[in-house]
């Protein structure tokens, strides 16, 4: 009997926690040395909210030292920021990790006081990477003050010692089209016999 009410119960759960997943936009593509622009929704307190944090995504090479740091550009923001191992797709990928500072590094106070003045410092960390591939940095509102005419809270963002992903070269797109020039050739003279 109780089997009966429980199955279905467990899949009404899990299709309603499914359904709450919200899907992963990139803003970006982070290269080592160049700084770029973001924002967050102007709540305080999201780093148990993947939902409402913003994601760049950087390729790292194993044995890189990367550094990370995140500066605020609008005052009341207190920007954290995480590492995490990996893209992802929805925000239900990242529930494991519990919150921003649950992945591979993370950093929350490291420059104080902020270059924008605010609540408490900015993230700036470092960190060895593990494994060549892509790397996901998130960032969240940590003990953000309010700010009711605010449209978002807006950050710059920058990685450095990421090598970036490898680009062939000349010579291997060369190959790869005689290669596909030579399989074309063979299909043709098979049509033809």
């Amino acid at each position: 009997m109780v089997k009966r009410y429980l199955l279905p119960a467990l899949a009404l759960l899990t299709a309603a926690s499914a359904s709450n997943a919200a899907v992963i936009t990139y803003s970006g593509t982070l290269q080592s040395g160049v700084s770029q622009s973001g924002s967050v929704a102007p709540l305080g307190g999201t780093t148990m909210d993947p939902e409402q944090w913003s994601y760049w995504r950087f390729w790292a090479t194993s044995g890189d030292s990367v550094t990370a740091q995140v500066s605020r550009t609008t005052g009341v923001f207190d920007p954290v920021a995480g590492v995490f191992e990996g893209l992802y797709a929805d925000s239900d990928d990242l529930l494991p990790f519990l919150d921003v500072y649950g992945g591979l590094a993370f950093g929350d106070d490291e420059t104080d006081p902020p270059p924008v003045f605010g609540p408490y410092g900015d993230p700036l960390f470092s960190f060895s990477v593990p494994m060549t591939g892509w790397y996901t940095l998130a960032i969240a509102s940590g003990a953000s003050g309010i700010d009711p005419f605010a449209s978002s809270f807006g950050f710059s963002v920058q990685v450095d010692g990421a090598t970036g992903a490898p680009v062939p070269e000349p010579a291997m797109i060369g190959l790869l089209g005689l290669g596909l020039a030579g399989v074309a050739l063979a299909r043709r003279r098979r049509k033809t016999d």
